[in-house]
């Protein structure tokens, strides 16, 4: 939320300094964001998936969204109010995804592998 509160000035469009740090800065949480996945994938192949597994794959799927929304934000793509309708729009996928059978679909998973 910082960056987008810095990203959104008035007199014009954005440094190319602060843009650059911007986009440096994105790369890099995306960069452990892959790191995440890594390690999820490593994890399920030695231990076979469990729901903890399948909740820190979901969790960390909006988080990429959140920065790709917020590329488009630093490079002057979207609006400060776009980028909120966004998110909103990704944080109601999580209350969507409450109604999963992740239970059941985590057994069948093993079963299937093991």
């Amino acid at each position: 939320m910082v960056l987008a509160a810095i990203c959104q000035q008035p007199d014009g469009p954005l440094p190319s300094v602060v843009r650059g740090l911007a986009l440096a800065w994105i790369v890099q949480n995306v960069i452990l964001v892959a790191g995440v996945f890594m390690r999820l994938k490593l994890y399920v192949d030695a231990y076979l998936l469990t729901q903890d597994r399948v909740y820190g794959g979901r969790l960390s799927l909006p988080v990429l969204a959140g920065y790709g929304f917020l590329v488009l934000r630093v490079l002057n793509r979207i609006g400060l109010l776009d980028l909120f309708r966004l998110n909103m729009a990704r944080y109601a996928s999580f209350l969507s995804d409450s109604v999963l059978r992740r239970a059941g679909w985590v057994a069948a998973s093993n079963v299937d592998t093991g």
